[in-house]
């Protein structure tokens, strides 16, 4: 799991943000600096040209949007795929972005990194990120990792969009955008993601199939379960302060070591989640199997 601040094109980000874009496709030069650790379901900010600080002309972050695949693509490729989702009306119009970003402005790169993003929002207003304590420099051209050293950076970049506000114009034409709660869950979220990462729990791939089933059937009856970023097998849901976290309990068997350790797991992770959240909100475990583990969640739920 990462977090990425990508200095942007302005143009795109108002070409997207007067559409109401949900999804989009966020393109760089393949020459560019590669990632060393971003994957499906990280978070990309737009660190976006043409919003300098008047004191101290950094670039302000105006939304975000979640990786769902990357590819490489020739620009006739890119276009086709995605049209309009590029940012720009015309074909002619992205290849005269893709020029200005390259070395060579006269020559278009024959291979072109394609980030497709989903959930995309954007802010009222820029969220500096000196305001939350961290200090980049003006003349970054292309991205760097927010949450490498800290894992709280981010949860403090949400704290701060929620204040400043969704975009207007978003609220206007995105129901969901539409839920006061919205910035919270984004920062729960993160956060579920961030703790699970620092507490890995290894199953064989016999209970990593058996988990996957399990939780599939039940995001078909509740579609509000969503996969905690960084694994297929646990998942979490929240609506209106209450959380629930979900567990593959690959064995009903309350005195199975794999049982006791996987108690251990679910109560460490909300135990760190009710210490590190900022927002009054009540946690439930919830274990999955074809069996009946009630007296699993009862004990974990107890208080």
């Amino acid at each position: 799991m990462a977090s990425i601040a990508y200095v942007t094109d302005k143009n795109m980000i108002e070409f997207h943000r007067l559409n109401g874009s949900r999804t989009m496709n966020f393109w760089r030069p393949g020459t560019a600096k590669k990632f060393t650790d971003f994957h499906e379901g990280d978070t990309l900010f737009f660190l976006v040209k043409g919003t300098e600080h008047p004191q101290t002309r950094e670039k302000g972050i105006l939304g975000y949007g979640h990786l769902k695949k990357i590819q490489t693509m020739t620009l006739r490729q890119m276009w086709n795929t995605y049209g309009t989702e590029n940012g720009y009306r015309t074909e002619e119009e992205l290849s005269e972005a893709i020029q200005r970003v390259c070395k060579d402005r006269k020559k278009i790169p024959s291979k072109i990194n394609s980030l497709y993003l989903t959930g995309v929002v954007f802010f009222q207003a820029p969220v500096y990120l000196s305001e939350i304590g961290i200090h980049i420099s003006n003349r970054l051209e292309s991205y760097l990792y927010l949450d490498k050293e800290d894992p709280q950076v981010v949860s403090r970049l949400l704290s701060q969009a929620a204040k400043t506000g969704m975009d207007a114009w978003s609220l206007a034409v995105n129901d969901e955008a539409e839920r006061e709660d919205f910035f919270e869950e984004e920062e729960i979220r993160h956060m579920i993601s961030s703790i699970r990462k620092r507490l890995p729990f290894d199953l064989t791939d016999w209970e990593k199939r058996k988990a996957r089933k399990w939780l599939q059937e039940n995001q078909q009856r509740d579609s509000r379960i969503r996969l905690i970023r960084g694994t297929r097998v646990e998942g979490y849901s929240y609506e209106k302060g209450r959380c629930t976290l979900y567990f593959p309990a690959v064995s009903g068997n309350t005195l199975d070591m794999k049982t006791q350790a996987l108690i251990g797991h679910a109560f460490l992770m909300r135990q760190m989640l009710q210490q590190e959240c900022q927002y009054q909100i009540q946690i439930r475990i919830c274990f999955l199997s074809d069996e009946e583990v009630s007296e699993l969640s009862a004990m974990l739920n107890q208080g």
